[in-house]
């Protein structure tokens, strides 16, 4: 099973939640206002609550149905273990909102298991709100131990719980400002190289650049809020 198709089984699962949620709720509608209306009145609230459900579904359609025209362009991304395959589960049931704690322990499985991906989703997690009360203690755990692609993501994240702090972990600007000068060279470094590259002509070559700009704006971004500059970064 590919990224592709696990994205694809959960868009549909969400999309039935959709619909049947909807369903639901026009009827509960619709019943409350035949006690409040003459049948006339509630022959024209049926039939403009059904339009209104149709519209809805409609666009809900629309929008599977333009993600599904767009993932066949990564139809070809290597075969997901199944710890990469828990780890893209446990992420959907979190940011849909389907199941926060199956999520979590789906990721929290794989992470055990070594996936890195998985470490570094929980550690981001970890720091919001997301899964509870935000905790940087336990964040720092995951991001620390993340190896790989995701290592220049979890570091920006680490020194932003130096400029935070935690109850273990002093704040620490000097350390933050050094993190976040030695992503911004890693990051630099690789946006030269993909310069010097023609067009992604693969699925792993469009998501490495497309990590790489996603590190970019992240580390502007807690450059910015924190007030460190960055050598060629900001004005």
């Amino acid at each position: 099973m590919t990224r592709v198709d696990v994205i694809r089984r959960d868009l549909m699962k969400d999309l039935q939640y959709v619909v049947r949620e909807e369903l639901q709720r026009r009827r509960r509608y619709t019943r409350k206002q035949r006690t409040r209306y003459a049948p006339h009145d509630v022959c024209l609230i049926y039939i403009r609550t059904r339009c209104t459900m149709a519209v809805r579904l409609f666009k809900a359609f629309l929008v599977l149905a333009l993600i599904s025209l767009a993932l066949p362009a990564f139809a070809q991304s290597p075969a997901l273990s199944t710890l990469d395959e828990k780890a893209v589960r446990g992420l959907m049931l979190i940011v849909t909102r389907s199941n926060v704690q199956e999520g979590v322990q789906l990721l929290d499985e794989a992470a055990t298991g070594g996936s890195d991906e998985a470490k570094y989703r929980l550690g981001w997690l970890y720091m919001q709100d997301v899964v509870g009360a935000p905790d940087n203690d336990r964040a720092f755990e995951y991001l620390s131990a993340v190896k790989g692609e995701f290592k220049t993501g979890a570091s920006i994240l680490i020194g932003v719980i130096y400029a935070q702090g935690s109850k273990n972990i002093p704040v620490n600007r000097e350390t933050t400002e050094r993190i976040f000068g030695e992503v911004a060279d890693i990051l630099h470094d690789e946006l030269r190289k993909f310069a010097a590259l023609p067009a992604p002509a693969s699925p792993s070559d469009m998501r490495a650049r497309m990590m790489m700009y996603e590190n970019s704006v992240t580390l502007r971004g807690y450059a910015d809020k924190y007030g460190i500059k960055l050598k060629g970064w900001q004005k």
